[in-house]
């Protein structure tokens, strides 16, 4: 996903997906399917991308998500990736969106998280 780059990322000002979605459709249909795995990249907290593009969690499923799963259905989908996972843990983002990657194509990259939550402290 772009972040830090506002001409193209989530507007959370306005609630605004649409610079976004344009941003993704330009993207992929310079794309061949045949030739693409895309994989996301989301900001877990407002901190996580000072320049811009958080997308709180009911946005992301109600507004991008459902446009996502449409080019998951022409472009292979490998996955999502939160960045960071400190800033997960302390926004328990993966935790609000993952009843919709259970019944989804596409998956959040969970593998590395779980690897790392001993690793990172809390506290």
């Amino acid at each position: 996903m772009v972040y830090n780059n506002p001409s193209c990322q989530y507007d959370q000002t306005n609630v605004d997906a649409t610079p976004l979605l344009q941003s993704l459709d330009a993207w992929t249909s310079s794309v061949p399917p045949e030739l693409s795995i895309v994989f996301w990249g989301l900001p877990a907290a407002p901190d996580a991308a000072p320049g811009g593009g958080y997308i709180p969690p009911n946005d992301l499923i109600s507004k991008v998500l459902p446009h996502i799963e449409e080019t998951c259905s022409t472009h292979s989908c490998g996955g999502f990736m939160l960045w960071d996972r400190f800033h997960d843990i302390e926004s328990n983002y993966s935790n609000q969106v993952k009843h919709w990657d259970e019944q989804s194509a596409c998956r959040f990259v969970t593998q590395v998280s779980k690897a790392s939550l001993g690793s990172v402290s809390t506290t």
